[in-house]
């Protein structure tokens, strides 16, 4: 059985998002839709207090470095006063929208951090990982390398949990 079983308690496969506005964190306003025009995205929904998210992020960082920050963004759960406190514990590697209201959270359904979406190029989900461990650490990576044509890598998983921990609630 394949990890991301648990869609349906977040999203169906092929349900298309909405086009969102968003700000990151440099005051930007994005369209997650603009996002997915030249390609496949991978979302990575943080909640901010969250033990489990602290736990992934050097990780999706890492993820983020090797396959592209193109194909990778954040959503976190705090306005841009907070995030930048944030940011001293966990300096930005890639795009971060923030999300003080759970706007985005709660109209994608996302019930917990971490929580990682593939979105197509027509800014539909495709698959959903929902929690972090080992195995789905690795099978996101061979996912995005193959979205992103590149030969999978052996990345680090040490700190990980080797099963799946789902992590706080939004």
């Amino acid at each position: 059985m394949s990890i991301i079983s648990t869609l349906s308690v977040v999203l169906a496969l092929g349900a298309a998002l909405p086009p969102s506005d968003a700000i990151d964190t440099h005051g930007k306003a994005v369209k997650l839709s603009d996002l997915t025009a030249t390609g496949p995205v991978y979302v990575y929904f943080v909640n901010r207090d969250c033990p489990h998210s602290w736990i992934a992020n050097p990780f999706m960082d890492a993820l983020a470095t090797t396959y592209g920050k193109r194909l990778f963004v954040g959503v976190i759960n705090t306005d841009a006063k907070n995030y930048a406190d944030y940011a001293k514990r966990f300096p930005e590697k890639y795009r971060i929208l923030l999300d003080p209201k759970l706007n985005l959270i709660h109209r994608y359904k996302v019930k917990s951090s971490p929580t990682v979406i593939k979105l197509n190029v027509d800014g539909k989900v495709t698959k959903v990982w929902e929690g972090i461990s080992v195995t789905m650490y690795n099978e996101i990576s061979r996912d995005m390398a193959e979205t992103s044509g590149m030969p999978p890598k052996a990345l680090p998983t040490e700190g990980l949990p080797n099963y799946r921990q789902a992590g706080c609630s939004f």
